[in-house]
């Protein structure tokens, strides 16, 4: 029985539920190989080193068909030299890391546009929730104007209480809205396309600011307009 096992990578241990020492069966083309995990690797897969999930001796994989990979600079001007390779040799084939990172970039910048999306509508649809409520309340604000000003209350007293107020709802309806956009993003980047999550501090700065401008605006806007009718025009 052959002593040199396989190293296999943490993801195929986890995958697998493996672990050092047990028996395992490749099989590799018509031929089935029995074996042993000998070790299990962490591998970076960020970096462009040469790496596999599955490593074992060559002398387990005698008289099988191998393949060899290796990686070499191409000044631009030469990249044509690629091309000529392929065609005189044609079981090469030539990967151009170059164009596999723009297209990496290209997807990168496509989900980038749809997490600002994400974002900009989960605060858009806070705000809106917060001006429905700021509606429903000012007709409950219009009685509350006119008892107010038959007590004596200025107008300056009615405008800031209820600008207080509504901006109040503003500031935490913005900040309820950036916590579930951030919420969304962080499921989209661990879950779905299983990355590091990133941080968004200027989400926590816009998204209260665009509530508190917003609704505070509308609040001064409808505000106005109560407080230049008398409290019978308010009643009736």
């Amino acid at each position: 029985e052959n002593r040199n096992g396989i190293s296999i990578s943490d993801e195929i241990s986890e995958r697998y539920n493996l672990s050092v020492g047990d028996l395992v069966y490749l099989k590799v083309e018509d031929r089935d190989i029995k074996t042993f995990v000998q070790s299990i690797r962490v591998i970076n897969w960020d970096n462009f080193s040469p790496n596999f999930f599955v490593i074992g001796h060559p002398s387990l994989f005698e008289d099988i068909p191998s393949t060899f990979i290796t990686s070499f600079y191409i000044p631009k001007e030469k990249q044509e030299s690629a091309a000529e390779l392929m065609r005189e040799f044609r079981t090469i084939s030539v990967f151009s890391v170059e164009e596999l990172i723009k297209q990496v970039k290209e997807i990168i910048d496509q989900v980038t546009k749809a997490l600002n999306s994400i974002l900009l509508l989960t605060c858009l649809s806070a705000v809106f929730l917060a001006l429905s409520a700021l509606q429903d309340g000012f007709s409950v604000r219009k009685h509350q104007s006119a008892i107010l000003r038959t007590l004596g209350a200025s107008n300056s007293l009615i405008k800031k209480s209820a600008l207080i107020e509504f901006a109040l709802l503003g500031l935490i309806s913005g900040t309820l809205g950036a916590l579930m956009s951030y919420s969304g993003v962080y499921f989209i980047e661990t879950e779905v396309f299983q990355t590091t999550a990133n941080f968004y501090p200027e989400l926590f700065v816009l998204g209260p600011s665009i509530g508190l401008i917003v609704v505070s605006g509308l609040c001064l806007y409808l505000i106005n307009g109560i407080v230049k009718k008398s409290p019978k025009e308010l009643f009736i």
